[in-house]
């Protein structure tokens, strides 16, 4: 296919009974693809998802190349990065998305139809 991937995969916790491991794993797995789905259709520039393997608690999505935004903090861009960051998250949170933590704000060069960057939300939560 010639696509940049990473992989985010969960791993099993050797104290948890192997069937609550199993199922939460798959659970939040698949919570994960639908919140970045989500994201992306409100028009959060996150990363491209490849494939879902919920049974194996598995997520390949965009690789995304650049430097983070705590990589550039201090060079001369970083604050423009960091505006950003927050645009980005407020278009997450008006999704009803609730983010646990960053993980990665990834400032690429310039991708097909403007900015690459992309924002990967850790722990996520959807607003009931």
């Amino acid at each position: 296919m010639g696509l940049r991937a990473i992989y985010k995969l969960r791993v099993r916790k050797a104290y948890m009974d192997p069937a609550l491991d199993s199922r939460l794993r798959a659970q939040r797995t698949l919570k994960e693809a639908k919140v970045l789905s989500l994201a992306r259709e409100r028009g959060v520039r996150v990363p491209r998802l490849y494939a879902v393997f919920t049974s194996m608690g598995l997520i390949v999505m965009e690789y995304v190349e650049g430097p983070t935004l705590k990589e550039v903090v201090g060079s001369p861009s970083w604050q423009a990065l960091a505006e950003d960051a927050g645009l980005q998250l407020g278009l997450l949170h008006a999704a009803g998305i609730v983010h646990g933590g960053l993980h990665d704000f990834k400032h690429g060069g310039r991708g097909r139809g403007g900015d690459s960057h992309r924002l990967r939300p850790g722990r996520v939560l959807l607003k009931a």
